[in-house]
């Protein structure tokens, strides 16, 4: 019997550019080239490339965006340029899916092994709403070893992967407080207005386990969720900072090198 897969969905909107984008001179950081092309199209093809992933389509209202998305690989242009609306122009799209898998623009290092990975393990808990993360221990295979937003966990510290799986029912249900969750989830208060001053004082303790986070996620969300632990670092690097954009140069000169030395 064939292995399931899911639809994936490449967000590639917003309102305005982030700081990559303003570097560059781009309306969206999903442009920047590296190693020869924008990194939208690197993760395209990471995609397209795993075999627990269908059918691919790129959400966004930008011409620019659109205008790179390879042949064979959908356009959803998204009604307004907010997360919500990105997220809906996917779904719309994939009008039969109960669930798809959600991947940002700016990924020039995903690879088809950790999309496969994640898909595998989301595809087979069942859950509505799954997450990636990755360990900070793993972090140290990327070049330069990129500062990310860490989580301190009773099983060690964490980085919030670029990676979901998202159930259509979940996204009907809760729009709200997904847009919550995004907007807020780079700001103490609104975090802790969402989540509970206890459970935020929990956290900045370091009190807490991956147990506790799922469970507090599901009883603000009332779905089954799953934190996907990965091995694949590649999954946590974005293009947040201009320096990104050379750590990625030398990750991918690195892996190009490899291949040649294997016989």
């Amino acid at each position: 019997m064939a292995a399931l897969s899911l639809p994936a969905v490449v967000l590639a909107g917003g309102s305005e550019p982030e700081a990559v984008a303003r570097y560059l001179g781009l309306p969206h950081k999903a442009l920047a080239v590296v190693g020869g092309k924008p990194a939208l199209v690197w993760v395209i093809e990471a995609l397209l490339a795993a075999e627990r992933i269908g059918p691919v389509v790129v959400s966004t209202q930008l011409d620019a965006v659109a205008q790179i998305v390879p042949e064979g690989v959908g356009v959803a242009w998204a009604g307004g340029s907010g997360f919500l609306d990105t997220l809906a122009a996917g779904f719309a799209y994939f009008a039969d899916a109960d669930k798809v898998l959600l991947a940002t623009g700016d990924l020039p290092l995903l690879s088809p092994a950790a999309v496969d990975d994640f898909a595998r393990r989301a595809l087979d808990s069942g859950a509505e709403l799954c997450y990636s993360t990755v360990e900070e221990k793993r972090l140290s295979a990327l070049p330069g070893q990129p500062s990310r937003l860490l989580i301190r966990l009773r099983e060690g510290r964490y980085a919030g992967g670029n990676l979901v799986v998202m159930s259509r029912r979940f996204f009907q249900q809760e729009a709200p407080r997904v847009h919550l969750a995004f907007a807020g989830r780079k700001s103490g208060l609104a975090l802790a207005r969402l989540l509970g001053l206890r459970f935020i004082w929990g956290l900045f303790r370091g009190n807490l386990s991956i147990a506790d986070i799922v469970a507090k996620a599901e009883r603000i969300l009332r779905v089954p969720c799953l934190a996907v632990d990965s091995q694949y670092p590649e999954i946590a690097f974005d293009l947040d900072k201009p320096e990104h954009i050379a750590m990625a140069e030398e990750a991918l000169a690195q892996h190009a090198a490899a291949q040649r030395r294997e016989p």
